[in-house]
């Protein structure tokens, strides 16, 4: 990334002004990470260092990835309140207050010894039999987590202190978060109870499965390789500890990611493939993300790139009948960009689904009453951003093809929409409307939703 030398980086550069091409025109957004922030603390060259900072400046629009740890508290917290886990970019991602030159770390002399502390426990796998690792070491990677949350139990017992980095580790942020829903379900043993969830359920969290499958992969990658020493010496690249701690916590949650080589084309597909097998309760979008590892490759792809996604309207939604009879629409006024169209999963002629901007659509594949739309609204409505206030309300009956549509403008969103009664309104607003839309008038909401509207 050193400005001051060109010769024999042509390739490079072209790609890197290419990216910056996309961030320009407003094709994509390239969100950086808390790898990416020590990744460059640790580049020796200051020129360099300067170099990635205004580079990732620009192409993340101050856009960053949740941590780690934040993305493992999200998933953890779907799985205990039996919500469903999804790979959804917006949950992933935030805009952030700092910026990446704000952001940056100092330099971290620790970053080489947790690097070759990963490919020790590698070595340590990959001098196992084949047999030994295939299917193991992943579930030996959630005994190992277990014995270190007791370990620090023990120390603590034993001497009242504990290191930080230990304290804050995140087997123990995650066993903390199991023992407080524990507690909160009445659970009187909180701490024991957790390890014997985690040690049940912690396969169930999809940055702890890929993590610790991906460690599986490696290792019998390192098992292959150390029949030459040369190989696993030089493994670095290609086995390096960011690489996997990209893997499982923003990979799933990205459109098209650049990476190395056997990432590309061997660790990810062959999670892929263990992901959407049982008994997993999860499964990664469908072609997403689009691995790249060729330079060539990628930047092809950048240079085809072309806007695909709009926001959301009720013209655009009511072009689509999708084979409904009936459909609800929830269509915010105030878009947020970030969030992409993504299906929800629901039953008994019922689908569901996100909108690009935000807002929800429901539609009945058979016949079914507005009761039972009004109610799949009620339970799914939690998907709206909290922030989603202004939004239009549109209940549409699909006659030959053609929709028929009643509306309600909603000011305050789904906080203050008097639900109860709804399919009858709509209901009444559908027969013998054939001008359009038009609005419905709302029930007086509650007094303590006036104040708050007044107050707003």
């Amino acid at each position: 990334m050193r400005p001051s030398k060109h010769a024999g980086r042509d390739g490079q550069r072209q790609l890197r002004c290419e990216i910056e091409r996309c961030v320009d025109d407003g094709l994509a957004v390239f969100p950086y990470s808390e790898v990416h922030l020590c990744e460059t603390a640790n580049v020796v060259d200051p020129e360099s260092r300067a170099e990635q900072i205004r580079f990732w400046r620009k192409v993340s629009k101050g856009y960053r990835f949740h941590n780690a740890r934040g993305i493992e508290a999200l998933q953890l917290r779907s799985l205990l309140e039996k919500r469903p886990i999804r790979f959804a970019r917006q949950m992933a991602i935030h805009r952030s207050q700092a910026g990446f030159d704000e952001e940056s770390l100092e330099p971290d002399p620790r970053g080489k010894n947790r690097t070759e502390s990963f490919h020790g426990l590698a070595r340590h796998w990959a001098n196992k039999q084949m047999g030994q690792l295939r299917g193991s070491v992943h579930q030996k990677e959630v005994d190992g987590m277990i014995r270190l949350i007791w370990e620090d139990f023990s120390t603590l017992l034993r001497t009242g202190n504990i290191p930080l980095n230990r304290i804050f580790s995140k087997h123990n942020d995650l066993h903390s978060e199991v023992c407080e829903y524990l507690r909160e379900q009445g659970s009187t043993t909180a701490f024991e109870d957790a390890c014997v969830w985690l040690k049940e359920n912690a396969l169930r969290i999809p940055s702890l499965l890929i993590n610790f499958l991906g460690i599986e992969y490696i290792a019998e990658e390192f098992a292959t390789d150390l029949r030459s020493k040369r190989k696993v010496e030089n493994a670095e690249l290609d086995h390096d500890l960011n690489d996997l701690e990209a893997l499982a916590h923003w990979f799933p949650y990205v459109d098209c990611a650049f990476t190395d080589t056997k990432m590309a084309s061997s660790v990810f597909p062959r999670l892929r493939k263990t992901l959407t097998t049982k008994p997993h309760p999860f499964k990664l979008p469908e072609g997403n993300p689009v691995l790249f590892s060729a330079r060539a490759s990628f930047l092809q792809f950048l240079q085809k790139l072309r806007p695909i996604e709009t926001i959301a309207s009720i013209d655009s939604e009511l072009e689509y009948e999708r084979g409904s009879t009936k459909s609800l629409l929830y269509v915010l006024r105030a878009p947020n960009r970030l969030i992409s169209r993504d299906e929800l999963e629901w039953e008994n002629g019922i689908t569901a689904e996100i909108l690009p901007g935000g807002g929800l659509r429901i539609d009945a594949k058979k016949e079914a009453s507005w009761d039972v739309i009004v109610d799949t609204f009620r339970t799914i409505q939690y998907y709206v951003p909290k922030d989603g206030k202004a939004a239009t309300l549109i209940a549409v009956e699909w006659k030959n093809h053609q929709p028929r549509v009643s509306s309600m403008f909603l000011s305050f969103g789904t906080c203050l929409l008097n639900l109860d009664g709804l399919a009858d309104r709509i209901g009444a607003a559908l027969v013998g409307n054939d001008d359009g839309p038009f609005e419905i008038a709302d029930r007086p909401i509650p007094c303590d939703a006036v104040a708050l509207q007044n107050s707003a």
